[in-house]
């Protein structure tokens, strides 16, 4: 009985430290969002327990999200480059009605099987010019794209190197590779 209280205790004091790491991070991010305003404290902080909360409840510690530190740095240039590329391509086609649209929901077919990987594409990959992910089935994401099949494939394809890097993954070759076909 007592090494079931200890392991309940291990993991409630992990639930801890997760949720005040997590409080400090959201609570960093939002002196950064605000430029470091004090002037509506009870807002930032309902906002940033709420945040660390629903972080805590949806992606409890230990569930996979593991960045590596170089990965992390190569991803954070390729993920601002990308949202600003994005935006102003949205922005360029909705001033420019004469720009070309190509819409249609695109099957994406990962390679990575992590499922936390899987989840992290599926939300990022609206960064990326023309494409939000709309749906993810299995190993297969739906992306709505304004671009076409071909240039939100190679998006999300780029996107799923990208990722495999900062979560530290291997991505299997792909079928024939090394056979000189």
């Amino acid at each position: 009985m007592r090494r079931a209280g200890e392991r309940a205790s291990g993991r409630s004091g992990g639930l801890v430290r997760s949720f005040v790491v997590r409080l400090v991070a959201f609570s960093a991010l939002w002196l950064l969002l605000t430029g470091g305003d004090l002037g509506t404290p009870y807002v930032g902080a309902l906002a940033v327990v709420s945040a660390a909360a629903l972080s805590v409840y949806l992606l409890p510690a230990g569930s996979g999200w593991r960045w590596t530190p170089g990965g992390t740095l190569r991803f954070v240039p390729f993920f601002l480059w990308q949202s600003l590329s994005g935006g102003f391509d949205i922005a360029l086609r909705a001033l420019r009605p004469s720009l070309p649209l190509e819409p249609e929901l695109v099957e994406y077919r990962f390679s990575l099987t992590d499922r936390t990987a899987r989840l992290f594409i599926t939300g990022t990959v609206g960064l990326l010019p023309g494409t939000l992910g709309a749906r993810l089935e299995g190993d297969t994401m739906y992306v709505h794209s304004l671009v076409g099949e071909r240039a939100a494939a190679e998006g999300a394809k780029e996107l799923e190197v990208r990722v495999a890097d900062l979560f530290g993954l291997d991505l299997p070759e792909p079928d024939g590779a090394g056979s000189g076909a």
